[in-house]
């Protein structure tokens, strides 16, 4: 059974999301999800074979949430306020309140100009070991934050490849926002 109660917990730190400015884009053939008022454009989470495993779920906080098949959940928040946090800052107050917490591996990233943080923990809710990973982007005056969540190894390792080109499909149209994609 996946951890529900803490994904929920990880996306509290979050601002409210602003999930009825999304509009359903097709872009060359691929679903996609539009913002209205921030400005971006996120593709639906990719899939392994012909067949869609991501199934939409409700999550408070997030601009979007999914359920792969085998468990794991994903999601999207996004937020614009200003802020002096830096990116690594932001990330671990993704973190408050996870219980029993230890890191595994956390570092720096530049997406399309968005200067970011991406962490990866394993925590244990209700006797269960689970498994997480953020990704968070700043730019044009927003934070954007991505979660996977997993209570097993094994489909959390076939499902990240899966999470990292999700998030790696945004493309912020925010104002201040760069346009270039720099090395990691």
């Amino acid at each position: 059974m996946m951890a529900a109660g803490l994904f929920v917990l990880l996306l509290s730190g979050s601002s409210p999301g602003c999930a009825g400015d999304l509009v359903i884009l097709d872009r060359a053939g691929t679903p996609s999800y539009g913002h209205r008022g921030v400005g971006y454009v996120i593709a639906h989470p990719p899939q392994e074979d012909s067949q869609d495993d991501w199934s939409p779920i409700r999550v408070e906080g997030a601009d979007l949430a999914f359920r792969h098949a085998t468990g794991p959940a994903i999601s999207m928040s996004s937020s614009c306020r200003k802020t002096r946090a830096t990116p690594s800052q932001l990330a671990r107050h993704l973190m408050i309140g996870t219980p029993d917490r230890k890191s595994r591996a956390a570092g720096r990233l530049d997406h399309h100009g968005n200067e970011g943080w991406w962490q990866m923990m394993d925590s244990v809710e209700n006797g269960e070991d689970v498994r997480i990973k953020t990704v968070t982007l700043v730019g044009g005056g927003c934070v954007f934050d991505w979660v996977l969540i997993s209570s097993r190894p094994a489909t959390f390792v076939a499902v990240e490849p899966l999470f990292d080109r999700w998030w790696a499909s945004f493309e912020s149209r925010a104002p201040g926002h760069g346009g270039e994609e720099s090395a990691p």
